[in-house]
């Protein structure tokens, strides 16, 4: 049985990060019996009016939604599809205010922080994610600090092939802190899509619970070494 199940849903979105050529097609599968999570993603699925009725008919069929989008979706989207969302999962190309300008286009950094701060006080279930590549893990320290500031949760995802043994480490080293997991890619991204870690036919409900074990794992070591 398949923990969880990745749809592509939706090929619009506001943003205009560097690098992303989201695919021209859509594809809403039918529900699968023996599948609980569904997770959501392709520029911002919230863009298409045919997704969210997609996302509603799967909640009344008792799935759960884990959705892949960005921090520029309003407050009011944000309250509006509240009840259907199980896991929001928010895209954070960096947590420096030039970079993240630099990559996604118009947008602001603090627009997003402010959004993620409403979010979090709403007490849902949330993450903010990051794609570590070569040319941004040198930003991975400062990033990481500052989620630890915040206390927000974070799921950081690499692809294995692009990274050194010691390079994988030095990523994985921050499994210790707060609520922040770490997620290998065994053959990097879904293609036409923005950087989530989904695909290569393995559930990211899995993935999940093996990052969660290394995370405990990592912090029960660091306490003993204290």
């Amino acid at each position: 049985m398949k923990l969880s199940r990745d749809v592509y849903v939706a090929n619009t979105c506001e943003l205009q990060c560097l690098g992303c050529e989201l695919a021209p097609y859509v594809v809403y599968p039918k529900a699968n019996t023996h599948t609980r999570v569904y997770d959501i993603y392709g520029g911002n699925p919230l863009g298409s009016e045919a997704a969210l009725q997609y996302i509603q008919t799967l909640v009344k069929q008792d799935k759960q939604i884990r959705l892949w989008t960005h921090g520029h979706i309003t407050y009011e989207t944000f309250v509006t599809l509240k009840p259907y969302i199980h896991t929001w999962c928010f895209y954070a190309p960096s947590c420096d205010e030039h970079e993240y300008r630099t990559h996604v286009g118009n947008q602001e950094f603090n627009d997003y922080v402010a959004f993620l701060d409403q979010v979090k006080a709403d007490k849902v279930r949330y993450a903010v994610h990051i794609a570590v590549t070569k040319e941004n893990i040198i930003r991975l320290p400062d990033d990481m600090r500052f989620i630890r500031q915040k206390k927000y949760p974070c799921w950081i995802h690499y692809d294995k092939t692009q990274f050194t043994i010691d390079e994988q480490n030095s990523i994985h080293y921050f499994e210790r802190y707060g609520d922040i997991l770490v997620l290998p890619l065994r053959k990097g991204y879904p293609e036409g899509s923005c950087r989530v870690p989904l695909g290569q036919g393995f559930s990211l409900q899995w993935r999940l619970l093996v990052a969660r074990y290394r995370s405990w794992k990592a912090k029960l070591k660091t306490r003993w070494e204290v």
